[in-house]
Parts: structure tokens; C-alpha cells; sequence
């Protein structure tokens, strides 16, 4: 059951009940009958749309961190990589290139325009990609002539609206700004104009669209903007995320001086924990937009950013677009992808990130996956790093490693051998598995299927993988297992019996099924091939575009038990060029199946 809001609410699960406390708008509530766990996500995503399919240099290994506080740190790293034989894919920025954090800008010392075009380019030779971080929030105070964007969005009336009829201003990092109502029709235009202009100059392959819930340095009504001092003190991290805490149910009756005024609901939904006000540290509730009111508009935030990022981009580049978002909404994995917030470099995190994913599977948004390595919180060690590496490897859609300023850098290049011989291995079988990978996103794109699946959409008839969260299926065919336990060199896990299976790294036939111990040194992460299946992958070259060079091989891991002329195993494959819009749609594409038979006289 689904009920479609987008307001404020909680949801609570009993024994015998499933409660929505809603705190207004429409009711749009949806049963989907199965019977099977996947033919309730086909039927969600029927309603919401199928998964944006991205391009295929958005399934390699992302590199980032807050705190390249210059172009010359950035290159050194991206040439570290290189020089160490380590895969990457896509070089990523944080807020450090921007000029006074100023969207659609670059810092005149630390990032001169000229010289960070011209490394993107290179980026671009060697096979590479490049996305910035770009916030909504756009800045309110500079001199008239000289802030392009905030400009032409006054004057193209882009900017929500306060109860009074003012543009409503907040504070994010480059102090007082305006939030752009993408809701608004002639928003997307005008962010269209600033990603263009600014990929004249940085010629960007995408965009990381943060602080989009829409984060607001102070509570809504936007009275604290005048109290702070100029220039504006920045936090030390970014602000909270999807990861808060919930908190139980808190009844709520305002006492504030307007009890009529939305910004004091009858009712503050438990998600908002230890918050006075509704409009918490976000844009006030009372706020106006094209859509209506922010009371009821909230939540669409990030989704509409994330709808209006993606048309831009496609329209700038010409090609397929690639677009992370913070915040999402139903619907969102038709436009973009999402990484899981500001976790920490702990071993709960990283057991964390499993559940996260999936979650966020099941939503119809399979370009997914947490920091990897871990963004804030203690240092990350290099145990803990190449664990987070080779989960991320196999189990996260979106496979990037970022954390925050003022922690120990933990790129795979920093790190000593053994350790970074054991990324640099994951790294590869990311690399390997891309065909197989792009197919599964294909097949979501297509069809509704989840990408990386709980154990109980293949095994339905199975009651002991219900409750597993530790273990999760790449598609039909892998079975991951990865170790999330300091120290550990096995760990326990559960083969169903109604598959064969063979080692990944080895290609032997696993002798017992059921709960087994697995060896699981610092250098493997446990991953089995499932009998019937036939997997497509690629001798690796550095990045996904070099790789796209080498040959491919079929992994066939045959399920004996068949009797011919069965199929003993099958598996499919989809291939284009990467990057043009539309390839399925306009036939502009390969898409390949086999099936292997075994001999009834030989029976194998």
C-alpha cells in the first residue's frame, strides 16, 4: 500500500496495521496486489515511471572530496590515480572551486577558469568525466551587474516568494540567497542559461544537486538573515541529511504568536525529532510557489531541482544526462540518481548502507549508493576503506568515494600496499562487471526490475532469506557477501539451496548450501555466480570508455540440474555507445541473449 503525498506525515507499521498521520494535501492511495515482491515494484514504478537509464560512464568509480582546496590538489590526486594503475572514472568537486561559494562560478586563485577548462578537457582525452556540486540557494547580496544569475532570475521571476510578496530570503553558503521555485515554468529555462553559460567555460558532465531539501542556515521566516554578520560564518559540515534519526510520534500545539500561521501545525510528524518549528531550518512554511504554498510544496523540492537539472543538462550537452540528488521524491529515479547523505566512516555505516540501497532500489531509484569509505565522523582506517570499496563495488549502483574537510584523505592512491592492492583489484571487477551492470540498469529502465535486490525477490519460496539485510543479489546472478565486521577474515552466510553456486574468483561448484562460513581475507569479498546464469563482462582499462575497447567474455555457470534439452543457463546483454539520448527507443543499440543446453548424454 502507497500512499501518494506530499506533505509532512508519519508512517507507522504494527503487527495488524499500517498508520499514515498526514498533515494535509491530496490523498492518492495505491494497492499493489503482487503476487511476487518484484511485481509490486513493476506495479509502483508503473505509476511513477521507469528509472532513468544513465550513461554508462556513470557505473564507474566516482572520486571526490570537500577539501581539494585548489586545481592543483585536484589534478595531483586524478594523477595519482593514474600513475598507481587505479580505476576512475568520473573526478568530482565540492564547494571548494566555487568563488566566494557563489553557484555557477570558479575561485579566481584556488580555480582559475582557464586552467581548470583546460584540465577537464584532458579529463575528457583520457576517458575520464567531470561533475561539480551545484547548490539551489543563489545569492542575494552582490553589487547589480556583476551576479549573473541572481540577476536574470529577478528579473525572470524564478525566486519563491515570501507571504508578503518579496522574494523570500534565507542563508546558505554564500550568505543571504533566494531559492529558486522550480516549479515555476520559467525556472527550468533559466537554470538551463546558467549550466550553459557555465559549461562554456567548464565543460561539466553532470551535476550534483545538494542542500535541496531546501536547506536554510536559519528557521524559515527568514528573520535571522539580518542578524548575521557579515561575512557570513560557514558550519564545519554540511548540514544534516536522509540519514537523521526518526523519533517516535510528538503531538504538537503551537504557542507561537500566529497559531493560525502554517509555520505551527496542530500536529509535528515524528521525523522532524527535536524540532520547534515545521519550517526548521528550511524555507518558511507560509512561503509561496507556482505549485502553491511550501507547506504542501516541501517535499517536491528536490525532485522538481532534480527534474529541471536533468532536462538542462540533456539540452546542454546533447547527451544522456547524469544528475545526483540529496533529496527525492516519488518519481525521482525517472530523472536522477541519489547518494544516501552525510554518513560516517564507521562499521554501522557501512552495514547501514545495505539497507539504504535497497530501500532506494524498491523506490524505482537503482543509481544509487552511500559515500563510500565514509563522509564524516573519525578518520576512516584502511581496513574499513577496502572493505567500503569492495561492498561499493558490487552492491551500489553509484560507486563514489567522498568524505569531508578536515579528515584524513582516503582516496584508494593514498593508502599503502597491501591495502591499495586490494582496492585496486575491486576497482577492476567494478570495471569487469560493467556489461552486466548496464544490462541490469537496461532491464530497470525497461521493465521495473531492481538492480541490486534483496535476497527474497529471487528466493520468494524461501523463508530464511526474509530477514537477511547483510547479503544482497546484483541482478539474478551475483550473490554478494560482504564482510562487515572489524577484523574478520570469514563470515557466515546463507546460500539458498534452491540455486547452485560457484566462486567468483575461483569458478568452482560451492560443495554445501544453507548457512556456511565463507573465507573472506582482506584482499576478497565473497561474491557466488548463481548456476543458470550467463554474465557478460570486459577485460578493464582504467575507466568505462577505455574499457568499452577490450574484448568481452561470457561467464556461463551452469545449472546441471536441468534435463536437455532445458536451458542450463541464460543471460542477456544491451550495448550502445554510452551516451546518446534515446538508443533503445530509437534501435540505436545491441541487445543480445544466449542459452547454453547441457548434453543429455554427457549431463554436463
Amino acid at each position: 500500500m502507497w500512499l501518494f503525498n506530499s506533505n509532512a506525515m508519519d508512517v507507522l507499521v504494527q503487527p495488524n496495521a499500517l498508520t499514515y498521520r498526514v498533515i494535509g494535501g491530496v490523498l492518492d492511495v495505491f494497492v499493489f496486489t503482487g503476487p511476487r515482491p518484484a511485481d509490486v515494484i513493476a506495479q509502483y514504478q508503473a505509476i511513477v515511471g521507469l528509472p532513468r537509464m544513465p550513461p554508462r560512464w556513470g557505473l564507474g568509480f566516482h572520486l571526490c572530496r570537500w577539501g581539494y582546496n585548489s586545481l592543483a590538489r585536484a589534478i595531483e590526486i586524478n594523477d595519482m590515480m593514474v600513475n598507481q594503475s587505479l580505476p576512475r572514472d568520473v573526478a568530482w568537486l565540492d564547494i571548494d572551486y566555487m568563488d566566494r561559494h557563489l553557484d555557477f562560478t570558479t575561485d579566481p586563485v584556488a580555480y582559475p577558469t582557464a586552467a581548470f577548462g583546460a584540465w577537464v578537457q584532458q579529463l575528457h582525452a583520457n576517458g575520464q568525466h567531470f561533475v561539480p556540486i551545484i547548490d539551489p540557494a543563489i545569492s542575494s547580496t552582490q553589487p547589480p551587474g556583476a551576479y549573473p544569475p541572481w540577476d536574470q532570475g529577478v528579473a525572470d521571476d524564478v525566486f519563491i516568494r515570501a507571504a508578503n510578496g518579496s522574494i523570500f530570503i534565507g542563508a546558505v553558503w554564500p550568505g543571504p540567497t533566494g531559492f529558486p521555485d522550480f516549479t515555476a515554468p520559467q525556472t527550468t529555462p533559466w537554470w538551463q542559461a546558467q549550466l550553459a553559460a557555465f559549461h562554456d567555460a567548464i565543460a561539466i558532465d553532470g551535476a550534483w544537486i545538494d542542500m535541496n531539501e531546501p536547506s536554510n542556515f536559519v528557521d524559515g521566516d527568514g528573520d535571522g538573515v539580518k542578524k548575521l554578520p557579515s561575512p557570513t560564518p560557514l558550519p564545519a559540515a554540511h548540514s544534516a541529511s536522509d540519514g537523521d534519526s526518526v523519533s517516535a510520534p510528538t503531538a504538537y500545539r503551537g504557542s507561537g504568536p500566529d497559531p493560525g500561521d502554517p509555520k505551527w501545525p496542530p500536529y509535528l510528524p515524528g521525523r522532524l525529532g527535536g524540532a520547534t518549528l515545521l519550517e526548521s531550518k528550511t524555507v518558511a512554511m507560509s512561503a509561496r510557489q507556482y505549485a502553491g504554498s511550501h507547506y504542501n510544496a516541501h517535499n517536491l523540492y528536490g525532485w522538481s531541482e532534480g527534474v529541471a537539472t536533468m532536462a538542462a543538462m540533456e539540452a546542454v550537452r546533447g547527451k544522456r544526462g547524469f544528475v545526483i540528488s540529496r533529496s527525492t521524491f516519488a518519481t525521482s529515479g525517472v530523472h536522477n540518481g541519489h547518494w544516501l547523505g552525510d554518513n560516517e566512516a564507521t562499521w554501522d555505516d557501512l552495514y547501514y548502507s545495505i539497507p539504504g540501497t535497497l530501500t532506494f532500489n524498491l523506490m524505482g531509484i537503482p543509481l544509487v549508493g552511500a559515500d563510500v569509505c565514509g563522509f564524516g565522523g573519525p578518520n576512516t582506517t584502511a581496513e574499513l576503506c577496502t572493505r567500503w570499496q569492495q561492498l561499493g563495488a558490487f552492491v551500489y549502483g553509484f560507486y563514489r568515494n567522498h568524505n569531508t574537510i578536515g579528515k584524513a584523505e582516503q582516496a584508494p592512491a593514498v593508502f599503502p600496499d597491501p591495502y591499495q592492492s586490494y582496492m585496486r583489484a575491486v576497482l577492476n571487477d567494478r570495471l569487469r562487471i560493467v556489461p552486466y551492470l548496464y544490462t541490469l540498469f537496461h532491464l530497470a529502465h525497461t521493465q521495473g526490475t531492481a538492480v541490486t535486490r534483496p535476497l527474497f525477490f529471487e528466493f520468494a519460496s524461501d523463508p530464511a532469506v526474509v530477514a537477511i539485510d547483510t547479503q544482497v543479489m546484483l541482478g539474478n546472478a551475483l550473490l554478494v557477501s560482504p564482510v562487515l565486521t572489524q577484523g574478520a577474515t570469514s563470515r557466515q552466510a546463507y546460500l539458498p539451496p534452491a540455486a547452485r553456486w560457484y566462486d567468483w574468483y575461483t569458478g568452482a561448484a560451492v560443495a554445501s548450501t544453507g548457512v556456511t562460513t565463507l573465507a573472506a581475507p582482506l584482499s576478497t569479498i565473497p561474491v557466488h555466480v548463481r548456476g543458470g546464469a550467463i554474465v557478460p563482462l570486459q577485460d578493464p582499462n582504467m575507466t568505462t570508455v577505455r574499457s568499452a575497447l577490450n574484448p568481452f567474455r561470457l561467464l556461463v555457470a551452469l545449472d546441471t540440474r536441468s534435463v536437455a534439452p532445458a536451458s542450463a543457463a541464460t543471460g542477456s546483454l544491451f550495448w550502445d555507445d554510452g551516451d546518446s539520448l534515446q538508443s533503445y527507443e530509437s534501435g540505436a543499440c545491441l541487445v543480445l541473449s544466449w542459452a547454453a543446453t547441457v548434453s543429455q548424454a554427457s549431463g554436463s
